[in-house]
């Protein structure tokens, strides 16, 4: 199967060798109509008994008439794929490959879930459409669907994969012939189009400090402080238990994650991101709420260590982590003026308080992207695409000061003299 465009030349034999000769343009005209139409598909197809036949078309204005008459043309005529062929759906697909992967996290299979309902099943009649009808044109048009939405790329891209995944699971299951997504190729970016940065928002270890000062409950007080100094994930935190923490050896081992994107819903708690485990210096600014936090909860019917760090026999929920992070920023404005509220807070979220505040105040302090991506457990390559603003803004201040007229008077005198 393949659409194709007529040749301005042909082939013939000039001295025992094969040639291009340009077609003449009476022949030209001819097979064109005049030259107002240059394209065809031809196709290969099976009847029932198993004989195989060809068919080339008429000729069409442009490539796209020739894609969907060579479409409608596979839907009716290609009686292999008719009768021999998967009757399944998408959707029975998408189920099916879901199945096979449960072993994935349920954080990935939920995110998975929810780019298959919302960038892929409304375009194919709600995952009606026959995988056997997923054909060039189908997902062209899906493409060009997508791209009318303005998502990000990043996001086209994983959408792409998502659909090319479902295609791939009926080729080995030899209910196609070949993935049709996989064959049109990703999402790619315009030439035209200027892929920018996206900038981190974090707050100073004194906008840190300003917003500490309204936090007057000792567990919101552990928790954002150890948020700031240490830079986990908001699950990496909620699921921290007092066996991960270590007070002689001043550490804290971070292996699990807790996952409110379950399917069903409820929650469930997983290994890391990465499915690495890390352990990492603790930091002395929380010493002091960790010790009174364990005090707190150490005389308490019951306690063990298998606790949860913060919130006790129970996790601390994320909307309630949010819904306190917010309360505080509400308070901390109410205390200052309306000027301070326009310059100087930030609402910034729980990854935003805790990891990228961690990781540019890391930067700022000297240390090299591994060190920051060991005690983050991301790879290296991630924190330097991830915080590469703040790094560009502490480099560009050092070149100023090296660039000072005062320093280079200095350095000068001191080369001369």
């Amino acid at each position: 199967m393949s659409v194709n465009k007529i040749k301005t030349y042909s082939y013939k034999m000039i001295n025992g060798e094969k040639k291009k000769v340009p077609k003449s343009k009476d022949l030209l005209n001819h097979q064109t109509c005049k030259g107002t139409k240059y394209w065809y598909f031809h196709v290969r197809y099976s009847l029932p008994d198993g004989t195989r036949k060809q068919y080339r078309s008429a000729i069409f204005a442009t490539h796209e008439e020739a894609c969907k008459a060579e479409a409608q043309f596979i839907l009716t005529h290609d009686c292999k794929k008719k009768t021999n062929m998967s009757k399944k759906t998408l959707d029975d697909k998408f189920f099916e490959y879901m199945e096979e992967n449960t072993k994935n996290k349920e954080s990935s299979l939920y995110n998975y879930t929810s780019d298959y309902k919302n960038g892929i099943r409304p375009f194919f009649k709600g995952g009606e459409v026959l995988i056997t009808d997923i054909n060039v044109y189908w997902v062209k048009s899906w493409k060009k669907w997508v791209l009318e939405h303005n998502w990000t790329h990043a996001h086209n891209q994983r959408l792409f994969c998502v659909l090319s995944s479902i295609l791939d699971k009926a080729v080995k299951d030899e209910e196609l012939e070949e993935n049709v997504v996989k064959k049109q190729g990703n999402f790619t970016a315009r030439n035209d189009q200027v892929l920018e940065r996206k900038k981190i928002r974090y707050q100073t270890p004194k906008q840190f400090e300003e917003y500490m000062s309204v936090v007057d409950k000792l567990i919101w007080q552990a928790f954002f402080n150890f948020a700031f100094w240490h830079g986990l994930r908001k699950g990496e935190q909620q699921a921290l238990t007092w066996n991960d923490i270590n007070f002689e050896k001043m550490t804290v081992t971070i292996n699990k994650t807790l996952s409110d994107k379950v399917r069903g819903g409820g929650y469930k708690i997983t290994n890391t991101k990465n499915r690495r485990d890390r352990c990492i210096a603790l930091a002395d600014q929380s010493l002091p709420y960790l010790y009174k936090l364990y005090d707190y909860y150490s005389k308490m019917d019951g306690f063990n260590s298998n606790w949860f760090v913060f919130g006790g026999i129970r996790f601390l929920a994320k909307t309630t982590i949010d819904n306190n992070l917010k309360k505080y920023y509400d308070q901390l404005i109410d205390s200052k003026s309306t000027d301070y509220e326009k310059k100087n807070v930030k609402r910034l979220t729980h990854h935003e308080f805790g990891r990228h505040s961690h990781a540019s105040l890391l930067l700022n302090l000297g240390a090299s992207y591994g060190d920051i991506a060991l005690r983050l457990g991301d790879t290296e390559q991630v924190i330097i695409d991830t915080y590469a603003h703040p790094y560009d803004d502490l480099k560009n201040k050092q070149m100023r000061n090296m660039l000072s007229a005062a320093n280079i008077e200095n350095k000068i005198n001191s080369i001369m003299y």
